[in-house]
């Protein structure tokens, strides 16, 4: 990587003007950004979140790994979708694939569809079924309606279910009475080819608040590896609303909902024919649509004492070469959180989930079931019990969970929180969680390759397995959080996550297949759980309130991944992923507020090189550094104007390797312009 005098300039720059997490505060919600910037790091480290034990707590004495990006976070980064806000989360691994595609996980095993990181937006999960993983394209909403994301690295399996092995990203928006009257924002640039939205918030005759949104915007395409223009536009209208209304003084409701519409553009390989020629590069552009609905019903009988249920369906559908898909579902879900005693709390809940599925493939991937219901029966309870004066408390809980795939799942965790002083808390944890089997690696049926030959082409093909188990994680966490008055906090981590019954790919013995003609020889290769590794290392971060106008925040990540196969595998995807998570990740922000109401943000990201096979995910990337600078105004307090430049080091640089068949592209330096008015 080449680094000019000027780029050298500015990255000292940020050693000395580096950044901070701004949090928020409930009591501070209604005030000003100007008003929020001057909360000190000992209220930002009070604010009550969620995630981590389904009821409000301080993040400052949870027992896990929690990082929250606020609204004035996701502001002054210039971020303009969820993916490049998350960039910000010490230990999480974000990379682009393209200009729509992000490859998304905690503590290793980073891929396009990472299978052991749940997210969920406003308690509604997210991730597709059909491969546990997420399409980064579709999740999306107005990012100023944001109030904070919740990300825990590391399992939370006992509160949340399957699939949180290695972490749960929790995006909570704001209550319609925080978003009241007309927003609008609009710009443009050298990648963000245009954007613009539409925001209106009201209050209902009978008391409650509403808003409705609209957005659109146009992303271009990157250029290949090759340094030609790729095929990876993206271009997405969407709308929603949320209402929000106290029946009574103790009851609640929430009834909110979005729609979306866009195209996803990507060039692949694919096969297409059972005769020559067999493969065939194409570019398209993918149509995804959907929507949702969500209704919550919540009752505080007391201080102490919360019932909430949850209701939401969810349809999405995407059309491309490889696949049509259409998947629904259906979620309901119960929790109750209460005082059992004087030094207990208590959170239990019941949850069942429907998922209808419809598949449609064609040579290259289909299902032999094309309609599928899946079921997942849940339950989990929750005691944290305080002893010694609240100086110290344990947490023991346990989720219960069938599915049609797997069966019984039981995901047990065991916690403590020690405070010593009011500014201490140290943490531990072991947990059980577990990755259940996908809609795919039951049954899809990939044709990845053929190879011709003059007795019948040999087709390579990946097949699903009814017998395929369920990925098991044993997870040792360990915390430590110190803060010195209300200007400086450090906040470090340490792990070792043991895992078993991993899934490998196992080549079996060629058999012909006659239907359809041609004749062909198939040589299959079936999901198995051969698999077994282990993760460790650590995670530090800290931040620095060194004026009312100067904050920093700096992490540093160290991951080592080790992944074995047993003696009678033969799988040779498992161990590459050892090189598809960076080894050391670095990560400097700075906040500057100046005169005049202008604002000065910038970030420097390292990424430490993936060693990925080159056959496979990850590819062989090299380390590159990121430097994001932006620069805001505000004349006055409800009109803003923002300049940000990205990735300034470099006029392109990879970060992540191709998706099987696809092709990775360079993500640019690019220019944005952005303004926001309301009123």
């Amino acid at each position: 990587m080449l680094v000019s005098n000027k780029s050298i300039f500015l990255i000292i720059f940020l050693f000395f003007f580096p950044s901070t997490v701004i949090g928020y505060d409930i009591d501070q919600l209604k005030k000003s950004p100007k008003d929020l910037r001057k909360l000190s790091l000992e209220s930002l480290m009070d604010i009550p979140i969620f995630s981590v034990s389904k009821r409000e707590e301080s993040s400052f004495e949870a027992a896990a790994a929690i990082f929250v990006i606020s609204r004035e976070d996701i502001r002054r980064s210039g971020a303009q979708n969820i993916p490049e806000a998350l960039r910000m989360v010490p230990g999480l691994e974000v990379a682009s694939i393209d200009s729509n595609k992000w490859a998304i996980t905690s503590r290793g095993f980073q891929e396009r569809f990472s299978n052991k990181l749940l997210v969920l937006i406003d308690g509604r999960s997210v991730y597709t079924p059909l491969f546990s993983g997420v399409y980064w394209d579709v999740q999306d909403t107005l990012l100023e309606d944001i109030d904070r994301i919740e990300v825990i690295r590391g399992p939370g399996g006992t509160l949340w279910g399957a699939n949180a092995a290695n972490g749960v990203i929790n995006i909570i928006t704001k209550k319609a009475s925080e978003t009241q009257g007309t927003y609008v924002e609009g710009g443009g640039g050298s990648v963000e080819k245009g954007f613009g939205a539409l925001r209106y918030g009201g209050k209902l005759e009978s008391g409650g608040n509403y808003r409705g949104y609209l957005k659109y915007f146009n992303r271009d395409n990157f250029d290949d590896l090759d340094g030609m223009k790729g095929a990876d536009g993206w271009d997405a209208a969407r709308g929603g609303f949320r209402m929000d209304s106290e029946i009574t003084e103790k009851n609640s409701v929430t009834v909110q909902g979005d729609y979306y519409q866009g195209d996803s553009g990507t060039r692949s390989t694919l096969v297409e024919s059972v005769t020559a020629p067999f493969s065939q590069t194409a570019d398209e552009d993918v149509q995804v649509s959907g929507g949702n609905l969500l209704a919550r019903l919540e009752r505080n009988s007391s201080p102490d004492s919360n019932m909430r249920f949850q209701f939401y369906h969810d349809v999405a559908k995407r059309k491309e070469r490889v696949l049509r898909q259409t998947i629904q579902t259906t979620d309901l879900d119960f929790q109750h959180s209460t005082k059992l005693f004087q030094n207990q709390h208590i959170v239990w809940g019941l949850g069942q989930r429907f998922i209808v599925d419809k598949l449609n493939g064609g040579v290259a991937t289909s299902f032999p079931n094309e309609d599928r219901l899946s079921l997942i029966s849940s339950s989990f309870i929750q005691d944290e019990i305080s002893l010694a004066e609240d100086k110290l408390r344990l947490i023991i809980g346990s989720k219960f969970s069938w599915n049609n795939y797997s069966g019984v799942e039981v995901q047990p965790n065991f916690k403590f929180l020690l405070t010593p002083k009011d500014n201490h808390t140290i943490w531990g944890s072991i947990s059980r969680a577990v990755r259940t089997p996908s809609r795919s690696e039951d049954g899809i049926n990939i044709t990845g390759t053929v190879i011709p030959s003059e007795s019948g082409s040999i087709f390579l093909k990946n097949l699903g397995n009814h017998n395929f188990d369920t990925e098991n994680l044993i997870a040792y966490e360990l915390g430590y959080r110190f803060r010195v008055k209300s200007s400086f906090l450090i906040d470090i981590t340490g792990f070792y996550n043991d895992y078993d019954n991993l899934i490998t790919a196992e080549p079996s013995s060629i058999f012909i297949e006659t239907s359809p003609q041609p004749t062909k020889l198939i040589f299959p290769i079936t999901f198995e759980n051969k698999g077994f590794g282990e993760t460790f290392g650590a995670e530090v971060s800290g931040k620095w309130d060194m004026t009312d106008w100067w904050r920093l925040n700096a992490s540093f990540t160290w991951l080592e991944v080790q992944l074995h196969v047993d003696s009678s595998s033969s799988d040779t995807f498992l161990q590459p992923l050892e090189g598809t998570s960076p080894e050391f990740q670095f990560h400097l922000r700075s906040y500057i507020d100046l005169p005049k109401n202008f604002e000065l943000d910038s970030s420097l990201y390292f990424v430490n090189r993936l060693d990925g096979d080159s056959s496979n995910v990850g590819s062989d990337i090299p380390s590159y550094a990121r430097l994001d600078v932006r620069l805001g105004w505000k004349p006055v307090d409800d009109i803003e104007f923002s300049l940000g430049i990205f990735n300034i080091l470099d006029p392109d640089h990879p970060e992540f390797g191709p998706d099987r068949g696809g092709f990775s592209t360079q993500v640019p330096r690019s220019a944005l312009g952005k303004f926001s008015y309301r009123f």
